[in-house]
């Protein structure tokens, strides 16, 4: 459906709007690049690569996730041929060539995963949800009274 959709699409907006999808994913990753580097300079006692590690993870995602766009933009721009798509429909979703896959699974899908890692890890994003769930599920409090009795009983429920 997409794809009969952008066969009547003139290629100068296609080419504009390969540009404007590179300008605003490079701002927003730039920025989380950003806020992790304002997050973690702020860190006392860590050792170097556990204060700017997550930085360092967003940076490559960064590059990564940006290859996709960018050859796009390359390829529309200055009119070389389509190393994601194999002849055929070249407006398609899914590219059909090894190139256009490797590109689209190592370095996009890669990208992503590396991108929700630095968030957790700038964050503490894991701790916080692993104390609210601590804290919803009342467990603090009964393995206190448990480990001050001396014992600990688990009883479950059936």
């Amino acid at each position: 459906m997409f794809a009969v959709a952008a066969n009547n699409v003139p290629t100068g907006l296609v080419d504009f709007f390969h540009g404007i999808q590179v300008a605003i994913t490079f701002a927003l990753m730039t920025n989380v690049v950003q806020f992790a580097w304002h997050s973690r300079k702020k860190k006392r006692g860590m050792s170097h690569c556990e204060k700017y590690g997550p930085v360092y993870i967003l940076l490559v995602s960064t590059c990564l996730v940006m290859v996709q766009p960018t050859c796009m933009l390359v390829i529309s721009s200055w009119g070389i041929d389509n190393f994601f798509f194999d002849g055929g429909n070249t407006n398609a979703l899914v590219p059909n060539t090894t190139t256009g896959w490797l590109i689209q699974v190592f370095c996009t899908y890669v990208g992503y995963i590396l991108l929700f890692i630095g968030v957790f890890w700038t964050t503490q994003l894991h701790q916080k949800i692993y104390k609210q769930w601590i804290r919803n599920r009342g467990l603090s409090r009964n393995l206190q009274k448990a480990a001050g009795k001396g014992s600990v009983e688990i009883k479950v429920a059936g």
